[in-house]
């Protein structure tokens, strides 16, 4: 049986996505409080369910603050990777509470994805539950496409990118990023000090860019030279439309929806391309190698 925290936590979640999906700006600020709050809850109900009073000893009339609930979720043996983002999530609600910030669409989207990864992640670890499932009584199965809760992430970019290009184009970014993580992370052991020396190097200067990855898929003759030469030309132009957008110096004047549109659809075609190759072992160590130039 859930408890009222614990359905609390998964509504302002759900909630949270809905107003994301309206498009209106003016609804930016009640997304990160909701998130906020939803985080706490599920932290609470954590703490609860381990029979750790939720309440402040110094004041009965008031639940732990969320910095006392993280120490106590600690002395527990629970700790939480993402505490790092979750502060940086609770100072921006209290600069909104207190001082009447109006965040924007990037920072909004980060902290709605940041949220849902780490209720995906702890939803699992401590309750043994799926989150999608969760929302599912809650939320549309087009919303759950949006935050990227279906079976299939080109569907759930198409439908990030139906409320905003640009932020599907940051989460594009973001799903290269990792398949590069994880092709370079098993590439940088080696039983040879020197080498892994080297290849330690190159993972950390190169972990979250794909050229070398792009590159390797020309050394391995998983493409040809000239398709190799054209997936390099649309990496370099959607990173750098990637930058813009992220850096909030986007000028819409400029680009035109159309051509935002042809970037997505390159950055996707580069994210599947390299998807593949690496189901398919494209990425060993020799060609990682090569196509360092070690």
């Amino acid at each position: 049986m859930k408890s009222p925290l614990f359905i609390s936590s998964i509504e302002l979640l759900a909630h949270a996505t809905e107003l994301f999906g309206s498009k209106n700006p003016k609804k930016y600020k009640f997304i990160i409080l909701h998130l906020t709050n939803s985080i706490e809850l599920m932290l609470k109900d954590r703490l609860l369910s381990c029979g750790h009073s939720i309440y402040s000893p110094k004041n009965q009339n008031l639940t732990l603050t969320i910095w006392d609930t993280f120490t106590s979720l600690d002395g527990k043996g629970i700790s939480i990777p993402e505490k790092p983002i979750i502060e940086l999530l609770v100072d921006d609600r209290n600069t909104i509470q207190h001082r009447f910030g109006f965040p924007n669409e990037e920072s909004v989207f980060y902290y709605l994805s940041a949220t849902k990864d780490f209720l995906q992640r702890f939803l699992k670890d401590e309750y043994n539950v799926d989150l999608a499932e969760e929302l599912k009584p809650h939320l549309k199965n087009d919303y759950l496409e949006l935050i990227g809760l279906s079976d299939s992430e080109t569907t759930n970019l198409n439908k990030l990118k139906e409320v905003s290009p640009e932020m599907a184009i940051l989460q594009i970014s973001s799903d290269i990023e990792r398949e590069t993580r994880e092709i370079l992370e098993p590439y940088k052991e080696s039983k040879e000090a020197s080498d892994q020396e080297f290849r330690n190097k190159y993972f950390y200067k190169f972990w979250n860019k794909a050229e070398p990855i792009i590159s390797a898929l020309m050394i391995s003759k998983h493409v040809s030279h000239g398709r190799y030469e054209e997936l390099a030309d649309k990496y370099k132009i959607f990173s750098q439309l990637r930058v813009e957008i992220s850096h909030g110096s986007l000028n819409n004047k400029e680009i035109t929806k159309e051509r935002i549109q042809e970037i997505f659809n390159d950055g996707l075609e580069i994210f599947n391309i390299i998807k593949e190759a690496k189901e398919k072992s494209v990425f060993s160590t020799e060609i990682l190698d090569k196509a360092f130039a070690l």
